[in-house]
């Protein structure tokens, strides 16, 4: 009987030691399993996404039109040197600001002017998009906070300089609480494409023409090859910060508007053009014609 019962243990502790077997040999390999192994990984990983390079935008002897400046911009882990070295090197009041996001415990992006050095600190530059005195603003746009396109070439070639364009992003391993761990962070940087769209702009005789339409006030200018059509300057009058969109946006003087191509009535000085196809088509004109300078239309002169 005693006998028995030990073989009966002895089978128990077999048949729990085989189980704990196959639960260690499942566990193993769902671990080895691709989809898990990407979760797990994607679980560990922190991406701080830096900026999104648009394509470039160039003129006629490839002279870049945009992408010229550069920012500079932190990845910041907040552990305790990191803080230190902020502190010291950062304007109090700036510092002061960011100190709620820095709390958080995630690594985080800072846009700063300053230069900033440290442990925990990740220095990127991200080309500036548009320069304080952009060239033909008119004829480039602006992009809106998503980074598309709103008017101008920048709206025109959307899709194609989104696509040429790149990203710079900063990873990091972390643990559970998103906290950055192990060595230094990865900094992926896809912006350096070259590809772009080419116009048919000189940069340098734009930056005259520019120059010279300051003293119109409101008007426009465009000089043309009168041999390939192709246009060399076109200016429009008054200009606007293409950063600063939003202030002009109630003007009165609209200077979003491209008065370099908006539909306006050509006035006396294409009568010479009527008056000159009339007289080659055999048109008898009248003996007298009075031009009061104005045509009503309705209610309004």
């Amino acid at each position: 009987m005693k006998r028995r019962m030990e073989r009966r243990v002895l089978w128990v502790h077999m048949g729990l030691l085989l189980l704990f077997c196959g639960v260690l040999l499942r566990v193993f390999v769902i671990g080895q399993g691709e989809q898990y192994q990407k979760t797990a990984s994607a679980q560990s990983r922190y991406t701080l996404s830096v900026g999104t390079v648009r394509g470039t935008i160039y003129d006629c002897a490839l002279r870049p039109l945009v992408n010229n400046g550069q920012q500079t911009l932190l990845a910041v882990d907040p552990i305790p040197a990191a803080l230190t070295a902020l502190r010291q090197q950062l304007p109090e009041e700036q510092f002061t600001s960011l100190l709620p996001l820095l709390q958080g415990g995630k690594p985080t992006l800072i846009r700063t002017d300053a230069s900033v050095t440290g442990e925990g600190i990740t220095v990127v530059h991200v080309s500036q998009r548009y320069s304080e005195q952009q060239i033909a603003p008119h004829v480039i746009g602006y992009v809106d906070g998503e980074n598309r396109g709103v008017c101008g070439i920048e709206v025109g070639y959307n899709d194609e300089l989104t696509r040429w364009g790149g990203e710079i992003s900063v990873r990091y391993t972390v643990n559970a609480w998103q906290q950055a761990i192990g060595s230094a962070p990865e900094v992926s940087d896809r912006s350096s494409i070259k590809a772009g769209v080419v116009l048919t702009l000189d940069r340098q005789i734009q930056e005259i023409a520019e120059r010279e339409a300051a003293v119109l006030g409101k008007g426009a200018v465009v000089l043309m090859e009168a041999d390939t059509g192709c246009i060399r300057a076109m200016v429009s009058v008054p200009g606007y910060d293409v950063n600063r969109v939003s202030e002009v946006l109630d003007s009165a003087d609209s200077p979003l508007l491209n008065r370099a191509t908006a539909a306006w009535n050509v006035g006396s000085i294409f009568k010479v053009c009527v008056a000159a196809a009339a007289l080659e088509n055999g048109v008898e004109p009248p003996a007298d014609y009075c031009c009061e300078g104005y045509y009503r239309l309705g209610d309004h002169a």
